[in-house]
């Protein structure tokens, strides 16, 4: 969907509804917004979007970031969100029982998922840069499958004690995905946000983004921002 098309979705939405509601949930390569309200008005705003978008430069390399430039290992990770951290099983708890609304809604707008399951485990992600480090407790991606690849990613949130969740389906990287998750079945995948770029660290010391392209080669970060709820292990 493109700009003026969601300009356009929002248009036959309630103004007061949208100032209300709307907060910008963590980079995942684009703007993404979150309501508590009407799931089909997430929908609505969320049609199409694609996630999974890094930012390359010729011959497959990550670029440095964008604005917040690259990895940073000397500054300690702040963690956030605390009054609202939340554990792996109450998020996807939560996600379960939203699922049916998040699966019609998905099928609403064309993306086949039916049947579609939740990954046992979510993740968490340190987003680093020359800001700093920060480490936010309250938010957590679960990945949705069907038929052993992955379809769609739910970032739940908890904010003043009450879940929300925002999904984000329609990436042409899924599928590269997915066989970098399977090729590394059994590793402790450490996940990051590099500027803007999102990023997973490897325990051989290679950093990706999700459709497998090369970031960089930093074995020190993968030990400097793993934590419990930023590691993945597919």
């Amino acid at each position: 969907m493109t700009a003026k098309n969601i300009l356009n979705a929002m248009d036959g939405l309630d103004r007061d509804l949208i100032d209300d509601a709307e907060r910008v949930v963590p980079k995942r390569g684009i703007g993404r917004f979150i309501k508590p309200v009407a799931i089909a008005a997430v929908f609505c705003l969320l049609a199409g979007a694609a996630v999974l978008i890094p930012k390359l430069t010729k011959g497959g390399v990550v670029s440095d970031g964008g604005e917040e430039g690259g990895i940073n290992v000397e500054a300690s990770v702040v963690i956030d969100g605390k009054d609202d951290s939340f554990t792996d099983e109450e998020g996807r708890d939560y996600l379960l029982r939203d699922l049916p609304s998040i699966i019609s809604g998905l099928e609403a707008f064309g993306c086949d998922a039916e049947g579609a399951t939740v990954a046992e485990h979510g993740y968490s992600h340190v987003n680093t840069g020359n800001d700093g480090n920060r480490l936010a407790v309250n938010f957590r991606d679960y990945l949705l499958y069907k038929d052993g690849k992955i379809i769609a990613i739910v970032t739940v949130v908890k904010e003043g004690g009450s879940f929300h969740c925002t999904p984000s389906w329609g990436g042409a990287a899924f599928d590269a995905y997915t066989e970098l998750l399977s090729a590394h079945k059994g590793d402790e995948l450490v996940y990051l946000y590099v500027g803007s770029v999102e990023a997973i660290a490897l325990p051989s010391g290679r950093i990706v983004t999700p459709d497998g392209k090369t970031y960089a080669e930093s074995p020190e970060a993968y030990e400097y921002f793993k934590f419990p709820q930023n590691t993945y292990i597919p």
